[in-house]
């Protein structure tokens, strides 16, 4: 049986899980039962689960508001007549930082350009973001990654390559910046958009 939590996508409070662990286990019946959420000695609320949908687990919600930053819950599950109680410890992250990045709107595939990045706390939040930046999913673009100067910011140059010959017209295309956090700051990432352009080399 593992207990896990996530931030709720797209909304307030956290995602309680509760999944059993067997290869058989979509076959197992579903948790039932409540899970008790702590961040130290502080109760923040009790879940019920409950399974949803043909998934071989039971979740629920908690209405809670996490503050920026880092955050380590333990999850108590009480048990029912089919498992026995278990409890996890696992990082439940409030990003407080913002990625701000920055490419030319279009470039002519195969050429050089540059990617200017900033890392800023969130509102109400102090401090100057360390550590570093790289690319993420994108395969079109060669790994990169950076650190950040003293006031959060990096500049990337992606080197001149051979133009791809198959595109022939103007293509969109994406990467994602992803800061990778330090002690104080909560890693987080920005997707550029931008517009590749048939080069006329050849």
């Amino acid at each position: 049986m593992t207990v896990g939590a996530a931030h709720v996508p797209d909304g307030e409070g956290i995602w309680v899980e509760v999944v059993p662990v067997s290869d058989r286990s979509s076959l197992l019946p579903a948790a039932t039962g409540t899970v008790t959420v702590h961040e130290g000695d502080k109760l923040l609320g009790t879940v019920t689960i409950e399974k949803k949908g043909s998934d071989p687990f039971a979740t629920g919600e908690l209405d809670v508001d996490l503050p920026p930053g880092y955050h380590s819950l333990t999850l108590d599950y009480g048990g029912d007549v089919n498992y026995q109680p278990n409890r996890a410890t696992t990082p439940v992250n409030t990003p407080n930082v913002e990625v701000i990045a920055s490419a030319p709107g279009s470039f002519v595939d195969g050429q050089s350009y540059t990617i200017e990045v900033q890392v800023v706390p969130v509102a109400g939040i102090t401090g100057t973001p360390t550590g570093r930046i790289r690319n993420t999913e994108n395969l079109a673009l060669p790994p990169f990654e950076a650190a950040l100067d003293s006031q959060g910011r990096a500049t990337i140059t992606i080197p001149e390559k051979p133009a791809r010959p198959y595109i022939t017209e103007p293509s969109q295309g994406h990467v994602y910046i992803e800061y990778t956090g330090d002690s104080t700051f909560v890693p987080n990432r920005a997707m550029i958009l931008f517009t590749v352009l048939p080069s006329t080399a050849g």
